[in-house]
């Protein structure tokens, strides 16, 4: 196995994603140019085995007070087999043995995993990277009781976006360059 750094473009970037296990939206090339405009650096690394496209990462960097910095929100796409113990080879190959190294997974690794992160030395970080908030809402109950239990902070921005017709679908299959083409306009409002 192996690690390449990606030199291509944009399409053939996101089409192989979207093949892989574990792919997240911060794994999307566009995500990667939006983190540039906000001072990181990119490394987009594809990983072979045989000549097959194993796993992908877009990694951001920037180097601070003399260390490295990698950032990995989502986590690698693709498999895990030997991606954090050749990563960090490649990292200290390229960058020196200088760095700190952040993985913010949007995946549950399972328990043989986890501990083969122990045994190659990663550690959960004792502070957070960023806010982990997020809303929950179980929508197993009717619907007068959910509304029962919505603060008025809720109720008044749910009421507030009645006026935009909005609706909401589960979609199983997304199609890459829809939600592209969504995310383009969204930087032009």
């Amino acid at each position: 196995m192996s690690f390449e750094i990606y030199s291509g473009n944009i399409n053939n970037w996101n089409n192989h994603i979207v093949d892989l296990p574990n792919h997240s939206f911060y794994q999307i090339f566009e995500w990667g140019d939006y983190s540039k405009s906000q001072g990181w650096e990119i490394l987009r690394l594809i990983q072979f085995k045989e000549k097959k496209i194993i796993s992908m990462s877009q990694i951001l960097y920037k180097k601070q007070f003399g260390v490295y910095i990698f950032w990995l929100p989502g986590g690698p796409s693709g498999s895990l087999e030997n991606w954090f113990d050749e990563v960090r080879s490649l990292i200290n190959d390229r960058f020196g043995s200088l760095f700190y190294f952040r993985v913010n997974s949007s995946s549950l690794y399972n328990n043989s995993v986890k501990k083969k992160l122990i045994f190659l030395g990663w550690r959960k970080p004792l502070l957070p990277f960023t806010k982990e908030l997020r809303m929950e809402l179980a929508l197993n109950d009717k619907l007068e009781d959910i509304k029962s239990r919505f603060t008025s902070n809720w109720r008044h921005n749910l009421n507030r976006s009645k006026k935009y017709d909005l609706k909401v679908s589960k979609v199983i299959n997304p199609n890459v360059d829809e939600m592209m083409k969504i995310y383009k306009e969204m930087e032009n409002l």
